[in-house]
């Protein structure tokens, strides 16, 4: 499984990943997660569902404002990213994206521009630790038609 997830990241983000991959290093905490759903794991899975595809859209959505050199619209993304990877218990991603958001908010495009890579592979490295949890989780539980999630949210 690690091997696959160091494959998608080799592809879609190829600077560096060996020297910025730890493989021992808990990427999220579901524990974490649960406990901030008040123990409901209803809540819990539902929110590690819509997780992936929220990551991908917020990365996506972030990458163009550095892309466009826009730090506001970074600094307003990166603190919504701030938020949802706090809910997941998702330290070091969480530190990083706090870092972005503040040089953004100082004006530090460069900076911003220089550390994006390393922040893409951390918050891709996430997404993906994620999706291995759902499938792992598929095989022991049934699908969860609830669409909201209470107080804490994976996203807007």
């Amino acid at each position: 499984m690690a091997d696959t997830a160091h494959t998608i990241l080799q592809q879609s983000c190829p600077q560096s990943v060996d020297a910025k991959i730890d493989s021992d290093e808990k990427v999220f905490d579901k524990a974490e997660l649960l406990q901030r759903a008040g123990g409901d794991v209803d809540i819990a899975d539902e929110i590690l569902a819509l997780c992936p595809g929220e990551l991908a859209k917020m990365l996506h959505e972030l990458e163009s404002a550095v892309t466009q050199q826009d730090l506001e619209q970074v600094q307003r993304i990166a603190h919504r990213l701030k938020g949802t990877l706090g809910n997941l218990g998702a330290a070091r991603a969480f530190e990083m994206t706090q870092h972005l958001e503040e040089l953004a908010g100082n004006g530090a495009l460069g900076q911003v521009e220089n550390q994006f890579p390393a922040f893409r592979i951390q918050v891709e490295r996430v997404r993906l630790a994620i999706e291995t949890a759902n499938d792992e989780g598929k095989s022991t539980s049934q699908p969860n038609s609830r669409t909201t999630t209470g107080h804490i949210s994976c996203g807007n």
